[in-house]
């Protein structure tokens, strides 16, 4: 009887533990700029963020300092001009990432070294160019990146003149 409650007590916090700490948040950025400010001191603990509004460098700034993030939606996302920046997701080791559906351009060295479970392309339908290095290192569980959906991705940074190209 012992050894039943106590396999039972075990199992139950192996099932709680991974949850222990997680945070969730979805957050609306009214004004570009302001995501570190309405995320307060959750930033150094959110886990999950689905992000809806209008953002900008700034907000990628306090993204790349969100060490815990693992999960983050910005399907519903404007970004200012359109273009995720330079090395804005570079190493990191993330679950799932949900790009923006208005997003036209792919800074350099964007996913440089990063490694992601699930990553989509397909609702990106105005993305344009991919940038310098922007998969170097890349790891995903995805194998393939698929970019058929993208009608207007016609620019791709290529070998030569100081640069590596796109992959």
């Amino acid at each position: 009887m012992t050894k039943k409650i106590l396999t039972l007590l075990f199992s139950v916090i192996i099932l709680i533990t991974p949850t222990y700490g997680q945070l969730s948040k979805t957050i609306t950025v009214t004004t570009p700029g302001t995501l570190e400010s309405q995320l307060g001191t959750d930033k150094a603990k959110v886990t999950d963020l689905v992000l809806t509004g209008t953002i900008n460098s700034a907000d990628f700034t306090t993204i790349k300092q969100m060490t815990l993030l693992k999960v983050l939606d910005m399907s519903n996302v404007d970004i200012i001009d359109g273009k995720i920046p330079a090395s804005a997701f570079a190493n990191r080791n993330m679950t799932k990432l949900i790009l923006p559906i208005k997003l036209k351009i792919i800074g350099d060295n964007a996913f440089d070294r990063m490694s992601v479970f699930s990553l989509d392309f397909s609702a990106c339908l105005d993305l344009e160019e991919l940038g310098n290095k922007v998969f170097s290192g890349f790891k995903s569980s995805i194998g393939i990146l698929d970019f058929s959906k993208n009608k207007s991705l016609t620019r791709f940074l290529k070998e030569g003149q100081n640069r590596w190209g796109t992959f």
